[in-house]
């Protein structure tokens, strides 16, 4: 499998208005990238899940259905389900091509 990042590649993901560093506060808090390399998916401080085109950095979709932090995100081994996990206590099951939430486990504390 060849990697999914070239050494020395930078990707700028192209809505992002500033750029953040290491030693700085970030509102990205979590990223995955698919198995196939092709999709970036991160998690921030304002409670939205997006969804990236590696190749390009274009933003594909926004997710905004949680109400704080999302502090994880992972992708399917078959790249067609997004899972998000927030400080709203909440873990939502996403379809990464609709972008619609199939569910939503509510509990935690």
């Amino acid at each position: 499998m060849p990697p999914l990042v070239e050494k020395g590649e930078v990707i700028e993901l192209k809505t992002y208005k500033e750029n953040f560093y290491i030693d700085k506060p970030s509102p990205v808090n979590s990223v995955a990238i698919s198995s196939d390399g092709k999709t970036i998916v991160s998690g921030s401080r304002d409670g939205r899940v997006k969804i990236w085109d590696r190749a390009s950095g274009e933003l594909l979709k926004s997710l905004e259905e949680h109400t704080d932090t999302v502090f994880s995100v992972a992708i399917s081994t078959d790249g067609k389900t997004i899972v998000s996990g927030s400080r709203d206590g909440s873990v939502k099951i996403w379809d990464r091509a609709s972008g619609k939430r199939l569910k939503s486990l509510e509990g935690h504390t």
